[in-house]
């Protein structure tokens, strides 16, 4: 056996070192990848997806920076076979998010036309109040009037009995007073009601 210089000692390390540590960063992408996968079930897929991808191909740059390691840019059947197999789930996924967003397009048409509807049912409802209260405003006037003329019926009638009881030379004329000036004041009062 030949003994090896500190020189080739320390290429040597050198070189373990890199493929050591490209390794372990295949690793981290791969690990990187799987918690993404596991954490999109529970998310928002469109921005999911994007990240997915973005996780998936550092990963592939780092399993082509591996590859180069060894025997040139070659890769080894078992990575082409893992590529197909990204590619084909990442193809799969894509369809997922596309049927997503046209299931999503239709829920947005939906809300727009029960939007619509909602729209008419208050113009509607707004209509029909406006009407009712305009219904109900013809109502209280001639409701108004109608005891209008019966309170003008009333304070004329009350004027009737306070002549007959002015001629009365027996009544007080105190009392006869009170009773006009009431009489006055329901007089001014439904003037200022008409």
């Amino acid at each position: 056996m030949s003994e090896l210089s500190p020189a080739k000692m320390r290429r040597f390390i050198k070189h373990l070192c890199i493929i050591t540590n490209k390794y372990y960063d295949r690793e981290q992408a791969q690990l990187d990848v799987n918690e993404h996968v596991r954490k999109m079930k529970d998310s928002d897929v469109d921005h999911g997806l994007s990240r997915l991808n973005k996780k998936i191909n550092k990963l592939l740059d780092k399993e082509l920076q591996i590859a180069e390691l060894g025997n040139g840019k070659k890769l080894s059947p078992s990575m082409k076979k893992a590529l197909e197999l990204l590619k084909k789930e990442l193809s799969l996924s894509e369809g997922q998010r596309k049927k997503l967003l046209r299931e999503n397009s239709v829920l947005r048409n939906h809300l727009e036309g029960l939007q619509d509807v909602t729209e008419e049912v208050v113009k509607h409802k707004t209509k029909s109040l406006s009407r009712m209260k305009k219904i109900e405003g013809k109502v209280n006037l001639k409701y108004r009037s109608h005891l209008l003329y019966e309170l003008h019926d009333k304070v004329d009638e009350l004027e009737d009995q306070y002549n007959k009881l002015s001629r009365d030379k027996s009544q007080d004329p105190a009392r006869l007073y009170k009773v006009e000036q009431r009489l006055k004041l329901y007089k001014k009062k439904l003037k200022l009601l008409s």
